[in-house]
């Protein structure tokens, strides 16, 4: 889903992160002075949300038993407690960072060690100090960690179980590379649904979206995540930071390549495959697309739908996410528009055959992806199957700002709206998971 760290810029290295109600929503309040863009926007479901989204793999890539907690060993470093873990209907996730998410209340925080099991978390997403809780993952006799125990953010007492999984390393053939990757299936008979990963810019290994793992797999979700190639264990050459059809078209082959391995494992149901694509991998999503014939779904983290010039120069007016514009929105639209496609990416052939239920998820504020003009592009497209969300408050990262800068999200606490509730009620209209 969503990246929840710092946002950065699309075209350098940029951290990203169940039938929903169509909720029609006006734009004039984000944009003031500029008319709806037609009344198929109003059709298009716009509503106002969040997003976040990791991998709760078992240590060593075994299955996790549910055996009774023994005594903490060795200090618990932060992928051994990384996971997702259940109380009742609530849902807690562990990444391979130490950040905390709480699903139903949607606040996020940096774990601080307090050695051996224990960890505590301060006020903000990036802020340990002072210390306002304690939590206590407990170990079974193999030192395998089963729970947590504690106090979370918001006073929420927390005993929770750790969801078991079974995680494995994974290796697929993709235009001259091998990729490498992990695969983590929930439990309970399958086959189930499975989501393949895509990451924003950069250099990026399968670890860089946890949340968005945790998230998935929290809800039932079978989920491939890998190294890009070049980077970690994977082969070939990292195409670049760079968005330029070149390397987008390199990415796409790479995300096709994995949605295709995922279809073919056993468990999974190759019936209801897709991807999530967070950042810039929401130019490379689409163009994929088409190379997989049978992909179910798309989620769309904070994917631009406009060059990558365009994109360029919307980021140029606030620096990058660090100062709130000078400019009016007005005034910023009419520049992106003005930009062009010269020199960059273009997603409107990859969109206009991008023909498969999808949703986009947009942070209100975010200073690196045009909003309002990626709305009126998507509106163009006329597609019944797309819904498209916009989270009041939310930055780039979807995290809740008050500008949308980077300088906010540390101090931060939650991500913006109730994302989580309703990407759950999307994948509920689009997806069935078994029993």
């Amino acid at each position: 889903m969503r990246q929840a760290a710092t946002p950065g810029n699309l075209t350098g290295r940029t951290p990203t992160t169940a039938k929903l109600a169509r909720i029609r929503a006006s734009f004039s309040d984000m944009e003031p002075g500029r008319p709806r863009a037609g009344s198929w926007l109003a059709a298009m479901s716009c509503v106002v949300v969040v997003a976040a989204c990791t991998t709760a793999a078992a240590p060593h890539g075994r299955t996790t038993p549910a055996s009774r907690p023994g005594p903490a060993r060795a200090p618990l470093a932060f992928p051994r407690i990384e996971g997702a873990y259940r109380q009742g209907g609530r849902a807690f996730v562990v990444t391979y960072q130490g950040w905390w998410l709480d699903m139903q209340s949607e606040q996020i925080r940096q774990l601080a060690p307090l050695g051996g099991s224990d960890f505590s978390y301060g006020p903000g997403f990036q802020v340990t100090a002072p210390a306002l809780g304690r939590l206590h993952f407990m170990q079974d006799a193999s030192g395998n960690v089963v729970g947590v125990a504690g106090v979370g953010p918001g006073g929420r007492q927390v005993h929770a179980r750790r969801i078991p999984v079974t995680s494995r390393a994974v290796r697929f053939r993709s235009d001259g590379a091998v990729l490498a990757g992990t695969l983590t299936i929930p439990p309970g008979r399958g086959p189930h649904p499975g989501i393949v990963i895509l990451q924003g810019s950069g250099a990026l290994d399968r670890h860089f979206e946890s949340i968005s793992q945790g998230i998935y797999l929290s809800m039932g979700f079978a989920v491939l995540a890998f190294d890009k190639r070049g980077v970690g264990a994977s082969t070939g050459v990292f195409p670049g930071e760079l968005a330029t059809p070149a390397s987008i078209g390199v990415q796409a082959d790479d995300a096709a390549a994995a949605a295709r391995f995922l279809m073919a494992q056993p468990g999974i149901d190759r019936n209801q495959v897709g991807f999530d694509a967070n950042s810039q991998s929401g130019w490379v999503a689409p163009l994929a697309a088409k190379k997989v014939p049978g992909l179910r779904f798309a989620i769309m983290i904070a994917a631009p739908a406009v060059t990558t010039n365009q994109q360029g120069v919307y980021a140029s007016f606030s620096g990058g996410s660090q100062f709130v514009p000078s400019q009016s929105n007005p005034a910023i639209d009419a520049a992106v528009r003005a930009a062009g496609t010269a020199g960059g990416y273009d997603p409107a052939a990859a969109l206009a055959r991008f023909r498969i239920p999808a949703i986009w998820i947009y942070g209100q504020l975010d200073r690196q992806v045009p909003v309002r003009v990626c709305l009126h592009n998507l509106a163009s497209f006329h597609n019944q199957l797309w819904t498209v969300v916009v989270l009041p408050g939310g930055s780039h990262g979807l995290i809740k700002t008050k500008h949308g800068l980077n300088a906010e999200v540390p101090a931060a606490a939650r991500f913006a709206g109730n994302y989580l509730r309703l990407l759950r009620m999307w994948v509920a209209g689009h997806i069935t998971f078994p029993g």
